[in-house]
């Protein structure tokens, strides 16, 4: 079983304000879904100068799509498309990219300018329109906390991804530098008792990724059987001198023909 400490304060920032940008975790495509990232400038603010872009589990940027950078007045909104079919070439394959929405309005000092953008992600099927997935960049959660999922039914046919990223620092007046992140990430069941697969413990620099899934097909034996378990990890700072500055969490849940997502879901707020 995993042990875990938990600290009230388990969120840090303000995704859309400086300390951290790419606060978007990995979100998973099938053949004939496509990935969107949004950028809304609210209405009152200053507007949205961002751009946005897509990266692999490593942090690197996923060709052959390119950037693109917004420009948006008060109550404007833009976005950019990942069609799974510029990579995949059958069912059942995965494509796993995080979005990711760079501040570009700076200050000659260096210090972002007054912008006010907020992000959102979205995954719908090509065929038909339809919206199957929103997600947007969550609060990241620091070393010595947990982050709290729900129970998750995971059917035959399916199995439950649970993905994690180091977040990096974004444009702000202070720098702040950023370090690795010790991440360990498991499954248990109803009871607290640990579910294969085995927990997976990796250190990720900023910007990098992980996931570790969970099948149900050695536990179910005929469709309309359910495992109900639930995702569970735990972060730490290798390095006290470049401390880790949070992990987002995200869990989805795929299904092995079609690759495609069907729900995702990311860890509660503390009540």
């Amino acid at each position: 079983m995993l042990l875990f400490c938990f600290w009230p304060a388990c969120a840090a920032g303000n995704l859309y304000g400086g300390i951290i940008a790419n606060g978007f975790p990995i979100i998973g495509e099938g053949l004939g879904q496509t990935l969107r990232v949004i950028a809304v400038a609210p209405e009152g603010g200053a507007g949205c100068d961002a751009m946005l872009r897509f990266v692999d589990v490593s942090g690197n940027q996923q060709p052959p799509n390119p950037n693109k950078t917004v420009d948006l007045m008060p109550g404007q909104s833009d976005f950019l498309d990942f069609p799974a079919n510029l990579v995949l070439t059958r069912l059942g394959q995965r494509l796993e990219l995080r979005p990711t929405a760079d501040v570009t309005a700076m200050l000659p000092s260096g210090a972002p300018a007054n912008t006010d953008c907020m992000f959102f992600a979205e995954v719908f099927d090509q065929a038909t329109g339809f919206s199957q997935v929103f997600a947007h960049p969550p609060n990241p959660n620091m070393p010595g906390c947990m982050p709290t999922f729900p129970l998750m039914g995971v059917a035959l046919g399916q199995v439950l991804r649970f993905t994690a990223v180091a977040v990096g620092p974004g444009p702000q007046t202070t720098p702040v530098a950023a370090g690795a992140c010790m991440v360990t990430m498991g499954f248990e069941d109803m009871s607290g008792v640990q579910k294969p697969p085995n927990p997976n413990t990796m250190t990720l620099s900023p910007g990098q990724g992980m996931f570790l899934d969970f099948s149900a097909a050695g536990m179910l034996t005929r469709v309309g059987q359910r495992a109900e378990v639930r995702p569970v990890a735990m972060i730490s700072s290798p390095d006290s001198a470049m401390p880790c500055i949070g992990v987002v969490f995200l869990a989805e849940i795929f299904d092995t023909f079609s690759g495609h997502t069907w729900s995702a879901v990311g860890p509660g707020p503390a009540q």
